[in-house]
């Protein structure tokens, strides 16, 4: 929800296997610097979520779903759809994505991945 980008469902609920894709506990990763030294960072991934959809970009730490960061490829805060706008921000890593979409109250996370078909 938009609120605090914590996800309340995901799918598919057999074995929890939905929730793999979309979220991770905070974890620390190794995030590469400017002068390509790397830094310990803390990812929280709600406020990744929250930051692609308000402000198009990711957190200094990059945006991350279930563990695995995501590179923000398009960000559309006033998409036209009949009767009114949402925002759209799209991610991608190697042959997977994920299309974020919010409404204002709600954002729906959509993902791919080309192995799986």
């Amino acid at each position: 929800q938009i609120a605090d980008g914590n996800f309340y469902a995901a799918a598919p609920v057999a074995g929890e296997e939905g929730w793999a894709y979309v979220y991770k506990e905070d974890h620390e990763e190794d995030i590469l610097q400017d002068d390509d030294t790397t830094k310990k960072m803390t990812i929280n991934e709600p406020t990744c979520v929250m930051e692609a959809i308000n402000n198009g970009k990711a957190p200094p730490g990059g945006l991350w779903f279930g563990g695995l960061k995501y590179n923000i490829v398009r960000h559309e805060p006033d998409f036209d759809i009949e009767g009114g706008t949402i925002c759209i921000c799209s991610a991608a890593r190697p042959k997977k994505g994920v299309h974020l979409m919010s409404t204002g109250s709600q954002v729906v996370a959509a993902f791919y991945d080309e192995e799986k078909g």
